[in-house]
């Protein structure tokens, strides 16, 4: 049994400066790289803020498609003591185990089941909701326009203005068609997706340019293992602003 943790729980975006959004992508066995990053994550903070620090302590929201919903609920799952019941570093072992559980049509069989008013017969999330950033942005916009007190129109107005000075995406799309494969789960590919994650980290930090659609450079000419590092210390600070918000 996990001992109760001392660290308190996700303060209300209201009591900070920002609304904090993870979005993670699906891609089969290809999940393996984002839980690559997320680890790597995850240690930054517990670096930071004590080894009890985990993902959901520190975002408002927590997306995924695919295998990235997979990820999501393994991250925001509760144990009894209602803290995060997987570590972020127990995501890849987990992964090989339930990467069938994501029925992605021609993969795997739609997910049928009853309820007492109606049936289920459900596919893969991303079949309708690709983007589980875009997914997670809606979701944030309708606290706003409902009016949770939580979520601050105010604040939110300005983070949209100035949303490229806190998003991060890290995304290899330079890999190979064999690498790309969503169903390849032999041993040497698992191995080779983690050392693809592990690769990313150290590669330089890149942003979309919308007119060509390719990835670019970023000026800040920095790694993405470096960003995460600068990402960790902002979550950081902006959970303890919160808890030591006074109203």
């Amino acid at each position: 049994m996990e001992k109760a943790s001392a660290f308190h729980r996700h303060p209300p975006p209201r009591h900070g400066k920002l609304i904090t959004i993870l979005s993670i992508d699906g891609g089969g066995v290809k999940g393996i790289i984002p839980g690559t990053i997320l680890e790597f994550l995850e240690k930054q903070l517990q670096e930071m803020d004590g080894h009890d620090a985990r993902l959901a302590d520190y975002f408002d929201v927590i997306s995924g498609t695919s295998t990235g919903g997979l990820v999501t609920a393994m991250l925001t799952a509760p144990n009894e003591n209602n803290r995060p019941l997987f570590r972020a570093d127990q995501i890849l072992d987990s992964l090989n185990i339930c990467i069938a559980t994501s029925a992605a049509p021609t993969y795997l069989p739609p997910h049928k089941f009853e309820t007492k008013t109606r049936e289920f017969n459900l596919v893969d999330g991303a079949v309708a909701a690709n983007n589980p950033g875009l997914v997670a942005l809606i979701e944030v916009t309708k606290e706003i326009k409902g009016r949770n007190p939580d979520f601050s129109p105010h604040r939110a107005a300005d983070q949209a203005l100035f949303s490229e000075d806190h998003y991060l995406r890290i995304q290899d799309d330079e890999m190979s068609d064999e690498l790309n494969a969503m169903d390849n789960a032999t041993e040497e590919n698992l191995k080779k997706l983690k050392d693809v994650g592990e690769a990313l980290l150290k590669k330089q930090l890149s942003k979309v340019n919308l007119a060509t659609g390719k990835h670019e450079p970023d000026e800040r000419n920095i790694t993405n293992e470096q960003a995460l590092k600068s990402v960790a210390e902002t979550l950081v600070n902006e959970r303890k602003e919160r808890l030591g918000y006074k109203g």
